[in-house]
């Protein structure tokens, strides 16, 4: 029996289009779930990344915490806005010692959204931050005069000693066996150097002791307490004053005892006093005419070569050849040369009045920075 099939091909094209537009549906509908949930976590991601770059703008705007240790404030950026409440956890004493936390509520605008009615994300951040403080910098030297490049005498009645001089009055600054009673406990080697550092070539040679040998170059390095690499190359130090060389240097008796940094060389002639920490970059001289010898009182530090002639005096804390401590830096070639009857005298108490003139980095300003590993995320806000 023979079939009539004519007819049914129209009934068979009808569902096939039914069934293609099912499966096309089907896709639309999860490409726009898909696409929801893109636009939902890029919006997300965008309100986090605003919350930590208002936290980040606000910290580095900021020369001082406010007064009152509260702020609120808002701030814009090109992808939305950061509401900022500051608030004080701790006060201390001292402006070191206090704590805040900074929460902020950002609000991404600039998200694409799925639909018109979809709410603007946001997110909060809690961030601990506080005043921004670098270590005070420290200074240890063996000796009172240290010398990572070596000495060569060639003068005559040198005087030297390691006898901690405190600088009173009565001090006749010839040692320390004349007798007076302003000697502290603490004694230090007149010279210190690398292993066979020092070469005598003068004569009537007068010191209080022998000097220290620091052993080869690297353990010598090693002994010196200066972070050089920090003062001169990264600002660990706040300098009153920055020259290129000495002819301006602040003379004079000083109780305020300056930090002055010479970005070049150095050259003192004559009756000159200088207090305070000199910071030498480069060669330093300290040179006799008819006005008298150059004094310095407080600590010295050359990043080459120091060499004197006549009778300059040195009370407190000297050490040359720094640049050692910095491969990269200009190094110095040859050793220190001492000439005449140059006079260094250990002295804790001129040495310490300059010390006590350095300051943490920060400090002056009060800056904030963020402590780290000290963040709570998706905080309530109100």
């Amino acid at each position: 029996m023979k079939v009539n099939e004519r007819g049914s091909t129209l009934p068979l094209v009808i569902l096939a289009i039914a069934l293609l537009s099912l499966g096309l549906a089907y896709s639309f509908r999860r490409t726009g779930a898909e696409l929801r949930t893109y636009s939902d976590q890029q919006a997300a991601v965008d309100a986090s990344v605003l919350a930590q770059s208002g936290i980040s703008q606000l910290v580095s705007g900021m020369s001082a915490p406010p007064s009152t240790g509260t702020l609120d404030t808002v701030i814009t950026l090109s992808r939305g806005t950061v509401a900022i409440k500051l608030r004080k956890l701790r006060d201390s004493t001292g402006s070191t010692g206090d704590v805040y936390v900074v929460i902020a509520n950002a609000t991404s605008t600039r998200s694409v959204a799925y639909a018109s009615n979809a709410p603007l994300a946001q997110h909060s951040l809690a961030q601990i931050i506080r005043i921004a403080v670098n270590p005070t910098p420290t200074i240890a030297v063996p000796s009172a005069y240290t010398s990572l490049n070596g000495v060569t005498h060639t003068g005559h009645s040198t005087y030297d000693d390691g006898g901690d001089r405190d600088g009173h009055s009565g001090d006749d600054g010839e040692g320390d066996d004349d007798g007076h009673s302003n000697f502290n406990s603490t004694s230090l080697p007149w010279l210190a150097t690398p292993h066979g550092g020092f070469t005598e070539h003068g004569d009537g040679e007068s010191h209080e002791g022998s000097p220290q040998d620091l052993g080869d170059q690297t353990h010598a390095n090693a002994a010196v307490g200066v972070d050089w690499d920090g003062m001169v190359n990264h600002n660990t130090v706040h300098a009153d004053y920055t020259y290129s060389d000495c002819s301006h240097l602040p003379y004079g008796a000083s109780a305020t005892m300056p930090i002055v940094i010479v970005t070049g060389d150095c050259s003192i002639t004559g009756n000159h006093e200088f207090d305070g920490t000199l910071i030498v970059e480069g060669n330093m001289a300290l040179h006799h005419d008819g006005s008298g010898d150059p004094t310095l009182k407080g600590i010295t530090l050359v990043g080459k070569n120091l060499d004197d002639d006549g009778s300059p005096n040195e009370y407190g804390w000297v050490a040359s050849g720094l640049n050692r401590l910095c491969p990269t830096m200009s190094q110095p070639t040859r050793a220190d040369n001492m000439n005449g009857d140059p006079h260094f005298h250990e002295d804790d108490n001129q040495a310490g009045n300059a010390e006590k003139h350095f300051v943490a980095t920060g400090s002056a300003t009060g800056s904030l920075m963020v402590v780290r590993n000290a963040v709570a995320d998706n905080v309530p806000v109100w």
